[in-house]
Parts: C-alpha cells; structure tokens; sequence
C-alpha cells in the first residue's frame, strides 16, 4: 500500500495552512517586503479582533462574578465572604447561619446591615445605632462606632469603612449607579457619627 504522505496526504506544507504567525501575512513588513498593505490591514484588523474579544471575555467575567453561583439575588447584594461584618440569620429548622450574600444601606435613618441566603430565600436586617466613645478603648481597627440592636455586637470603624468601600467597589463594577448613590449616602453618615463620636470624648 502506497505511503499516505508519499502520496501528498500528510500535513500540509503550504504556508497559507500554517497558523496566522508563522505565516507571511503575520510578519513583519520589514521581514518581508512583498507583503501587500491588504494583508497588513488584514492582520491588524485579526489582533483588534482578538484583544476586543478577550476585553469583553474579561469584562463579562467580573460583570457576572462566578457563573457558578445560582442563588445571587441581583443588585445591591453583594457576597458577603467579601465582608468584614457578618449577619447571622436563622435558616428554617436548621438553626442559624452567616448570611451568603448582604449589603449596608441607611434604612429608616440608620445604618442598617442586611442579610440573605439568595435568591428567593427571605431577607433579614440588623439595625445598628452610634455608641458613646468614651466608655472604649481603641484598638488597632478603632474606636467601636456601632452597635448591633438584636446581637449587641460591636463594630469597629476600621470594619464598617472597610465594608462601605469593598460595597461601592462591587457596585461601581456592575454599574449599580443608584446602588452607589446609597454607598455614598450611607458613607456620610457613618464619619457624621464618627466626628461626633470624637468630639464628645
């Protein structure tokens, strides 16, 4: 039987079956002075091509965050393992859980945590108020500027801010201009109490 490559089946030898750069349109002008502005233009527009391809790839990836995850409830959650405070909610039979996703808003005048398993699951909120700060001491994240109404849990500027600004991250990526709206709301009323907090001590 007659060798299949003998024969001219075997891989093609003919530069235009070779992949774009190793092929003349692939090369440098000044590596090959036959190359027509055509087949130039041809390359360039490929490469644009490609990069506007990968951008989107990379733009729709943090858009839509891990195409995995089935339960996010849509805008303003965020994934709460991104945030410094946790909300402990209670979860049916099984007793109690952090909170999968949450976000911090002003509700009904003051800063307010709340908290969800996803979507479809109920929403829970944990209310805070400003604490004095001349009953604490500082520590390395701060004076204590809230408290947790139903936990009584304190929390610390550095924690608060820290969340504030990962929350206004997130809702810049997405494009959540109202979202972002509250975030700055939300911001200036926590460094009001914070001066407060200061000048009464």
């Amino acid at each position: 039987m007659e060798d299949p490559a003998a024969a001219g089946w075997g891989p093609p030898s003919d530069p235009q079956w070779e992949s774009l750069s190793n092929c003349k349109w692939g090369a440098s002008p000044n590596k090959d002075e036959d190359t027509s502005e055509d087949e130039q233009t041809f390359v360039a527009y490929v490469n644009r091509q490609q990069q506007k391809n990968k951008e989107e790839q990379q733009t729709n990836a943090t858009l839509k965050g891990d195409n995995s995850d089935q339960m996010w409830p849509g805008e303003p959650w965020i994934d709460s393992q991104m945030m410094s405070i946790k909300l402990t909610i209670p979860t049916g039979e099984e007793g109690w859980e952090e909170a999968r996703y949450s976000y911090w808003e002003i509700y009904r005048g003051v800063p307010t945590l709340w908290g969800t398993m996803g979507i479809g699951c109920p929403a829970y909120h944990e209310p805070t108020y400003f604490v004095e700060g001349q009953n604490h001491t500082e520590t390395p994240k701060g004076l204590p500027i809230l408290r947790m109404v139903f936990w009584e849990k304190l929390i610390h500027e550095q924690d608060v801010f820290n969340d504030i600004q990962t929350q206004a991250t997130e809702h810049s990526i997405r494009h959540s201009w109202k979202a972002l709206k509250r975030d700055a709301q939300l911001k200036q009323r926590i460094a009001k109490g914070a001066v407060a907090q200061l000048e009464d001590m």
